[in-house]
């Protein structure tokens, strides 16, 4: 038997060809064959070849005046179209069934909707009592740890202009229903990396909620996990909260976020 047909057999001007425009990508006046050669301690001959395929493919244009070479619209193109088929529900599905197993209890994961989150996906704690969760299910932002994490990242002027139209109602005796409540809470929210729900949607109940961001730093869903009080006494909420942090940062990951750079995300 073969044994090299197990092995992989990268092709390098493919490799350098990548790497070339990941360098010419974070210069906004593009990059020069000398420059790309002292970068990279490649010939400059075999480099020519490279960027002039590249170039002749759209993928890069020569300045003719510097000589520099730059990025041309058809790269961009390509990633907003793998953004644009990125399916957050059945991404983010694995990382959620694991966090539930880890844990035992209900997982969510919501975005938001015009003033209100919904959930996008709800998965039952295997044996848990089920919870009064549902996709498609429309969440105050003030009194749940899903909207709260939503809002806590929100701009100040559109965070207003929510509670203006929708007010903050009353679930429980512990909801926040004064605006400087709300926002202290949506401060320790952004400072500790979680929100929390301390039955203040539904006495009995007790949530904890994570941002999710894109390859832009923007917030584009939340992951939150839903127990019965008893069950996620508030002695454990820190412990369970990195577990939901660490979902929500690989999720975040596979959009193309540096997690690491984002101290919302660390342990």
């Amino acid at each position: 038997m073969n044994k090299d047909k197990d092995k992989n057999y990268p092709v390098p001007s493919v490799h350098r060809a990548f790497i070339l425009l990941e360098l010419i990508a974070q210069s906004e006046e593009g990059k020069g064959v000398a420059e790309l050669s002292r970068r990279t301690g490649w010939p400059k001959s075999s480099l020519f070849n490279i960027l002039t395929t590249l170039a002749l493919d759209g993928y890069l244009v020569q300045d003719p005046a510097s000589g520099r070479y730059r990025m041309t619209i058809k790269v961009f193109s390509l990633g907003g179209m793998v953004v644009d088929r990125i399916d957050i529900r059945r991404l983010a599905y694995p990382y959620l069934v694991e966090l539930r197993e880890k844990t035992g209890e209900t997982v969510n994961l919501g975005i938001l909707s015009d003033d209100e989150a919904i959930y996008l996906e709800s998965i039952s704690g295997p044996g848990a009592i089920r919870v009064d969760t549902w996709p498609g299910k429309r969440l105050y932002l003030h009194r749940t740890a899903l909207g709260k994490a939503l809002a806590a990242e929100l701009e100040p002027e559109v965070l207003a202009a929510i509670i203006a139209k929708t007010g903050l109602p009353p679930g429980t005796a512990n909801t926040h229903t004064s605006l400087p409540a709300l926002l202290a809470d949506l401060e320790l929210t952004r400072q500790r990396g979680y929100s929390l729900d301390n039955e203040e949607d539904e006495l009995g109940m007790r949530c904890i909620g994570a941002t999710i961001h894109d390859h832009t730093g923007n917030t584009v869903a939340a992951v939150s996990l839903t127990a019965l009080a008893h069950r996620l006494p508030l002695e454990d909420v820190p412990e369970i909260a990195n577990a939901v942090k660490h979902t929500a940062r690989r999720i975040s990951e596979l959009l193309g976020y540096p997690a690491s750079a984002d101290p919302i995300f660390e342990a």
